[in-house]
């Protein structure tokens, strides 16, 4: 497999660093109860990881789940990783900020993050909150995230560690057929770049599966995962059966992880080449050894990442457009 030494480098630089942090049974905050098919493939390679820590898993749940009576007194927490440290995704920066509020005594990791704030006074107001805690690891997997984060977040351990999403168990990956496709991965949510179209014979432009929908269907699909949210929330308050709502899901499909990663692995599976716009679209690529080419999103991720880690991989390669 083309970079499966450089892939398992990368790995390695996570195992050694982040192993000897976990000293304790854990709870895993913020896994992603939603269908982003990269926020899975991330939560994968945290559970891949977390399975040769000789600790365990005491507690895991989505944002919309979250109890904090149900973190045990003896459990540290780790929090998902990703790309919504900072101001663009405020529900969730909010809600990682309350938990290193509301839990002074506890020893706190949180996977690697890319760090982005547009707003300079915002970043103020989270440093603090921030610096105020006193056992705090903050891992980012950009030099640009890591600057940010050692000027700001002084009180807290920052490590540049790569993505989460390495640590995944390459023999999940089946092996590469050749289509002669190419698909333009152009992501069309808050990160999205204004690129101009491509013009490439026989390719597509699209986005994760789970989002190439119609507006109309995308709608029909987010109501009814809050009126299931909103009736699992209702039985959470009922003793006698709170246990069937599931800490990550609610009342959703309990393997759903599972499912999107699947997903994401057939729809990858079609093509030769993939110019990408999201980051987890090119480390999938990566890991499945196609032809990558980095488009990048709206503030220059991807070129971050690429820059900080994949120099020296074969077959990934920015792109200038015009």
């Amino acid at each position: 497999m083309i970079n499966k030494d450089k892939i398992l480098e990368l790995k390695n630089i996570i195992e050694q660093k982040l192993t000897p942090l976990i000293t304790q049974d854990y709870a895993l905050l913020d896994i992603p109860d939603h269908d982003n098919i990269g926020d899975n493939f991330i939560w994968e390679g945290e559970i891949s990881f977390l399975k040769n820590i000789p600790y365990q898993k005491l507690y895991e749940c989505s944002l919309n789940f979250f109890k904090q009576e149900k973190i045990p007194n003896n459990a540290m927490i780790l929090m998902h990783g990703g790309g919504n440290f900072g101001d663009i995704y405020p529900i969730v920066n909010e809600f990682r900020l309350n938990i290193i509020k509301n839990n002074p005594n506890k020893k706190i990791l949180i996977f690697p993050q890319t760090v982005h704030y547009k707003d300079e006074k915002i970043l103020a107001e989270n440093s603090e909150i921030i610096n105020n805690h006193p056992n705090l690891t903050i891992c980012v997997r950009d030099q640009k995230s890591y600057e940010t984060a050692t000027e700001h977040f002084t009180n807290a351990k920052v490590l540049l560690l790569p993505d989460m999403a390495f640590c995944i168990d390459l023999k999940i990956f089946p092996k590469n057929k050749y289509t002669d496709k190419t698909l333009i991965m152009n992501r069309m949510d808050g990160e999205k770049n204004l690129i101009n179209p491509l013009k490439i014979e026989n390719s597509e432009t699209l986005d994760w599966p789970t989002f190439n929908t119609t507006k109309e269907q995308r709608f029909k699909k987010i109501q009814r995962n809050r009126r299931l949210d909103k009736i699992a929330k209702a039985i959470q308050k009922i003793p006698l059966i709170s246990k069937i709502v599931d800490p990550r899901y609610g009342l959703k499909n309990r393997k759903n992880r599972e499912n999107y990663i699947q997903q994401g692995i057939a729809f990858f599976n079609d093509y030769d080449t993939i110019y990408t716009t999201r980051l987890h679209g090119l480390i999938l690529g990566i890991l499945m050894g196609k032809k990558m080419k980095i488009l990048d999103n709206n503030y220059g991720k991807l070129q971050s990442f690429y820059n900080t880690w994949l120099k020296n991989f074969e077959n990934v390669e920015t792109v200038n457009l015009p």
